[in-house]
């Protein structure tokens, strides 16, 4: 079932490529990167760091912005994801948008040895999930955006609380 859906959006995006006019502003916009909170369940929270790129509108309002995050607990995440920003129509500084996406999860279990028992753990896991979430974007110069976004990741059932910051190139 989870390949079918994830052939679904993969033909998605690829109409949404192909139908989309030539007022589409794709290209390497800006890099940024981000920190935060993350909290799977009660007992495994942590800090999170990003890493993310602006690749540009498909369409007007509808901009591609893939990321990777990391963290650590007693395990090791690490999310690949695939998202969209949807900005909505604004007059003022402050943008709000909803995001959408794909991500790849993978959760690494290390391996410890404990005295009189052998090693123990020593595994890993990889999901894919689907990212719903929203936030807001301000300008903090010409060059340079500050955000804070709320993220649900349903493959690792986990929420993250994140800000940074975006460098846009060619502003």
């Amino acid at each position: 079932m989870k390949r079918v859906g994830f052939v679904s959006i993969l033909i998605l995006v690829l109409l949404v490529f192909t139908f989309s006019d030539s007022a589409a502003q794709i290209g390497f916009k800006g890099v940024g990167g981000r920190l935060g909170f993350v909290a799977a369940d009660a007992d495994q929270s942590g800090i999170i760091f990003g890493a993310h790129v602006n690749l540009g509108e498909i369409i007007p309002g509808l901009a591609i912005v893939p990321s990777l995050d990391y963290w650590s607990d007693d395990l090791d995440f690490l999310s690949i994801n695939g998202n969209v920003r949807y900005y909505f129509p604004s007059g003022g500084n402050i943008d709000l948008f909803a995001v959408g996406g794909l991500g790849f999860v993978r959760v690494s279990v290390p391996e410890v040895t404990v005295p009189g028992f052998g090693t123990v753990g020593g595994g890993s896991s990889t999901g894919i999930g689907l990212n719903l979430g929203a936030g807001a974007e301000i300008p903090l110069s010409d060059n340079l955006k500050g955000s804070a976004m709320l993220i649900f990741n349903t493959e690792a059932n986990q929420i993250k609380i994140m800000g940074g910051v975006t460098y846009m190139l060619g502003q």
